[in-house]
């Protein structure tokens, strides 16, 4: 090879013979997430969806496999698609995972949070629920991004039972704590009937018995107004529907959680701050 082929070697100090014989591809050791296939009567690309949630030191070797294997069993060009939630883990991907290129058949590629658009818009989830669950898993560690999470755990309506729970696990797993909070804070406003998932429901129940229990506690009230009135603005805020200084003034001084449970439902669909409060004004 050096010699004939002009090929570098790199620096060794001894050459042994290793087993030749490979596992099949993609066997259940390396499995990846998802796998969607372009065709034209026959696969034209076939694309590998892989979450990665942290860095992992063997994932530079095993995505070369994942890659190449795709191509093999599909006959077409493939693509690797690793989707980190993380920033942390997006940059660290980037940097550690070779990328391939056209010429090797394949290429990999990262999506991190900042090339993910935050989806709010009901519409757009029933339209892409796909998009809308990409969004909830990249967006999920602020409370400022619970309209986020709201839109695409309401897309996950879109998706068969087997495919619904696995992509609520995916999203509920890496909650910030923050998150979470402001989660089981608008799940306790919720009829649990309404919920699809079963781990949905579950969380939903543990929220609500969690809910019960601090309201026995000197204070929870407080809280608990304080939370849904940040929901409230919060939702507006990433909607990006104007909020008066009198309207801001009107949310901020509410201590009715019955009625800031009536704002925060109608936040996520009205069209001003003033349709928030229309029904309000009108009794």
């Amino acid at each position: 090879m050096a010699e004939s082929l002009g090929y570098a070697l790199p620096h060794h100090t001894s050459v042994r013979i290793s087993e030749a014989a490979h596992a099949t591809p993609l066997n259940t050791e390396h499995r990846i997430d998802l796998v969607v296939l372009l065709e034209d009567i026959a696969p034209t690309l076939a694309v590998g969806i892989e979450v990665q949630l942290s860095r992992d030191p063997d994932k530079p070797w095993v995505v070369p496999h994942y890659a190449t294997s795709l191509r093999l069993r599909h006959r077409c060009h493939s693509v690797l698609l690793i989707v980190c939630p993380a920033r942390s883990v997006a940059r660290w991907a980037r940097a550690r995972i070779p990328g391939g290129g056209r010429t090797a058949g394949f290429d990999v590629l990262v999506l991190g949070p900042d090339d993910i658009p935050r989806v709010v818009d009901p519409r757009i989830a029933a339209e892409h629920p796909q998009l809308a669950v990409l969004s909830g898993l990249a967006h999920r560690q602020d409370a400022s991004d619970l309209p986020v999470l709201l839109t695409a755990l309401g897309a996950l309506a879109m998706f068969d039972a087997a495919r619904t729970e696995s992509y609520t696990t995916l999203i509920l797993d890496g909650l910030g704590a923050a998150m979470r909070k402001a989660l089981e804070t608008t799940l306790m406003l919720h009829d649990d009937t309404k919920i699809r998932s079963p781990l949905l429901k579950r969380l939903f129940r543990m929220s609500r018995e969690e809910g019960r229990e601090e309201g026995r506690e000197e204070g929870r009230e407080e809280g608990r107004v304080a939370g849904l009135t940040y929901a409230v603005l919060n939702v507006l805020g990433e909607r990006g529907v104007a909020v008066s200084d009198a309207e801001r003034q009107r949310f901020l001084s509410a201590t009715d959680d019955a009625q800031l449970a009536r704002w925060l439902r109608r936040s996520l669909t009205a069209p001003s701050a003033a349709a928030v409060l229309l029904d309000d004004d009108a009794n």
